[in-house]
């Protein structure tokens, strides 16, 4: 799905794209969060994924474990049926990247402080023409 035609979507969502590839995942989900509200198709719904991405990623590096978990099963749920591609974003690839970085969490027993690894955090790249 592509709405490059669309600039009040369009200009928004790259502003929060890059916030994310920047790291900057809390501006990231301001600037999503009042776009995805604004959204009444299709996209809110990536949206809505995108941002519980974001937020599980926050608060994993924040070490609050309980809610990065839930938000990242969330995030899964919600992103699947957008993959391979949509809105010209790569989210197969960004679906192992974030596999990977939430493994060690996955994987911890209660009480475990799983290793976040900065290096493993996934860019939303761009993936169509």
């Amino acid at each position: 799905m592509t709405r490059s035609d669309d600039p009040e979507f369009e200009t928004p969502f790259e502003e929060g794209r890059a916030l994310f590839n920047e790291g900057r995942f809390f501006e990231c989900h301001e600037v999503w969060e009042h776009l995805w509200m604004e959204t009444g198709d299709d996209r809110a719904h990536l949206l809505k994924g995108l941002l519980q991405a974001a937020i599980a990623i926050h608060h994993f590096r924040r070490s609050n474990f309980e809610g990065a978990r839930k938000l990242f099963e969330g995030q899964k749920r919600i992103l699947a049926p957008f993959r391979p591609e949509s809105q010209q974003l790569a989210l197969a690839e960004f679906d192992q990247a974030m596999d990977l970085l939430f493994e060690p969490l996955l994987r911890a027993r209660p009480g475990e402080r799983p290793e976040f690894r900065a290096e493993r955090v996934p860019k939303l790249l761009r993936g169509g023409p």
